[in-house]
């Protein structure tokens, strides 16, 4: 969809990640094994302002993110905001 100033966008993609980290903390550590390979699937919404006067669009995006580990699986949602320049 698109208007003059305000351009709503949702999206959905997915992909395959090979796991390799370490983490300690002070709550414990945790350890993914080398050979862990999976998949993560999104799903992302959003709105962009575009003023036509200025060279630049001010955006907000919403991501919910899964990633499907062995075991138990990770869910997570993240919010963006910025600026975009729109140089000629």
């Amino acid at each position: 969809l698109s208007f003059p100033v305000l351009n709503p966008y949702l999206g959905a993609g997915i992909g395959w990640h090979k796991l390799i980290y370490k983490w300690s903390g002070s709550l414990g550590s945790y350890t993914v094994p080398d050979d862990e390979s999976t998949w993560r699937w999104h799903g992302v919404g959003g709105i962009v302002l575009k003023f036509p006067a200025f060279p630049f669009e001010i955006f907000l995006e919403g991501r919910y993110s899964s990633l499907q580990t062995s075991g138990k699986n990770v869910n997570y949602t993240t919010i963006l905001s910025g600026l975009t320049f729109t140089f000629p």
